[in-house]
């Protein structure tokens, strides 16, 4: 019998492809998460409509990936793998109209 899944608790941010737990060996991700922060708060500051994360398996450890002031945009990240461990998550704050 398989064990149980354990549950993040972030119902909302699963089609972002968030992950629990221990990560599996996955494709190396295109860039860091650092750059990915960098790239997709860019997005945001220069009024972006559409952001698209590079597929691959980004691990951030306890750091949140942080999204501030976003207007309008959508994040798309079909093939990407963000994981994340206790206190880290996807954080948007002062946004309107975002939809990972």
């Amino acid at each position: 019998m398989a064990p149980p899944r354990r549950s993040c608790g972030l119902p909302l941010l699963l089609p972002l492809g968030l992950a629990c737990g221990r990560p599996p060996r996955a494709a190396a991700a295109a860039v860091s998460p650092a750059q990915l922060q960098a790239r997709l708060q860019h997005a945001a500051d220069s009024g972006a409509q559409a952001f698209t994360v590079p597929p691959g398996s980004y691990r951030f450890g306890a750091a949140p990936l942080r999204l501030r002031g976003a207007r309008g945009l959508s994040i798309r990240a079909g093939g990407a793998t963000l994981w994340f461990e206790v206190g880290g998550g996807l954080e948007i704050s002062e946004s309107e109209n975002t939809s990972p």
